[in-house]
Parts: structure tokens; sequence; C-alpha cells
């Protein structure tokens, strides 16, 4: 097998440095750095609650030196041109600054408003589900009479939620069976189904039980260094140095 890498030549990675140099140049606070990018076509990648010893950012590795600028920037501060991997050129800007505690509600704004967005449009779904399945018994008639699709699970136990959507298990566990159900208001979607069959105990066992305990007992001891950290006062300083 013959593999040829494309790499970027002297005058592409000049060009794109030079455009990331214009944009920490020219940009003397954050609000100047949002016009030039939105000036210029250039699509910014928002970082939420970026911790003080992050190594990925938005997807990115390796990205201790800009978490570094970050974190002894003040708010509003752009950033000069940050060479990662000698193949990423970063221009980053503080947005707002949260140490600790509770977070506000404006640091909070966009993702209660993402969730409300969410909410609204799965009670539009939920309302207009409702008024199809008045006029159907079926779920391929409701599913052919509307243009959509019927998939078929197997396996959906009220004890797989970590798979399954927890509402729509839950609804799945307690319906009768060869029955037309729904809409159920699930955290992700709006489900109509039916349960064909169920089998009693064919799923959660003894040893799903034995797995269980071991993975809640992982999880207890993982957490007794930050337990007694937090109950000693004690101040992980190790981000400033590695």
């Amino acid at each position: 097998m013959l593999e040829k890498e494309a790499v970027a030549g002297r005058e592409t990675y000049q060009e794109i440095y030079s455009r990331a140099n214009t944009l920490s140049s020219g940009s003397k606070d954050i609000a100047a750095f949002n016009q030039a990018a939105t000036q210029n076509s250039w699509f910014l990648v928002p970082a939420m609650g970026v911790r003080e010893d992050a190594k990925t950012i938005a997807g990115y590795e390796h990205m201790r030196e800009v978490v570094r600028w970050a974190f002894d920037a003040k708010q509003g501060e752009v950033s000069p041109v940050i060479t990662v991997d000698n193949k990423y050129f970063f221009v980053a800007a503080v947005a707002g600054v949260h140490e600790e505690g509770i977070a506000t509600l404006e640091e909070k704004r966009a993702e209660i408003e993402s969730i409300l967005t969410l909410e609204k449009k799965k009670d539009r779904i939920y309302e207009q589900i409702s008024n199809e399945l008045a006029s159907h018994t079926t779920l391929e008639e409701w599913a052919e009479a509307t243009g959509r699709n019927v998939s078929r699970q197997t396996g959906v136990a009220f004890g797989s939620v970590q798979q399954t959507d927890p509402k729509f298990a839950g609804a799945v566990s307690a319906a009768p069976e060869q029955t037309l159900c729904g809409p159920v208001k699930g955290e992700v979607g709006i489900y109509v189904f039916r349960v064909d069959e169920r089998s009693d105990g064919a799923f959660y066992t003894e040893n799903d039980a034995m797995q269980y305990a071991s993975y809640l007992a992982n999880i207890q001891i993982q957490m007794v260094p930050m337990v007694l950290q937090e109950t000693a006062d004690v101040e992980d300083n190790r981000a400033r140095f590695f």
C-alpha cells in the first residue's frame, strides 16, 4: 500500500499565520475580536467551563499553553497567536471568568435557553402526535399515514437506562403488550411504541446486579481522594506547573 501525506506548503502556512496575526494584533478587546471574526466569516469556537488543569479544549488536544494564557489573562483580553503541534494557530479571547462558587444566571443563560428551546419543541411535537394518534389504532397505520418509519428494538429493560432514554425505558417496562402506547415525552424525543412481548427476568440477572454493585463501589473509591481533599481544604496547584 502506497501512502502519501498532503502537507501544507510554506505559502499556505504563512497565509494562515498572517490571518491569525491580523486577528490578534487588530483586536484590542473581545468586542473587536468578535467584530473582526464576523467581518471575515471566521467561525468562533466557544469553550465553556475551561478548568485550569484542562489539556483539551473544544476537541483540540495539547492545549496547555492556551489554558495557561487564559488563566493569566483578564476578562476581555485577546491572546497573541499560539501555535499548537506546529499545525494549529489559535487566537483566544477571555469572554468571562468564574473562579469558584455557584454559576451566575448570566453564565448559564445559553445553557438554559437551549434546554427551554428543546422543551418547547418537544411540547409542539407531543401535541401534534397526540392529535395524529386520535384517528389511528395501530402503530403501522399511524406511521404509514404520517410518513414515519417503525424501528424495532430488542432487549429494552428497566435497568438499561444508560443505553436508552430513561423515560422511554420506564414507559416500556410498565406498558401493556400488543397495545399502541404514546406519545411519551422522553429526555431526547417523543416516543410512540408497542410492546410485542415481554420476558420477565431474562435480562437483569444476579450477575447483572453484581456488576452494577461493583460499578457503584468503583465510583465510591474514586470519590475518596476528592472527599479527603475537600475535607482537609487542600488546594491543588499542580496545573500551574504541568
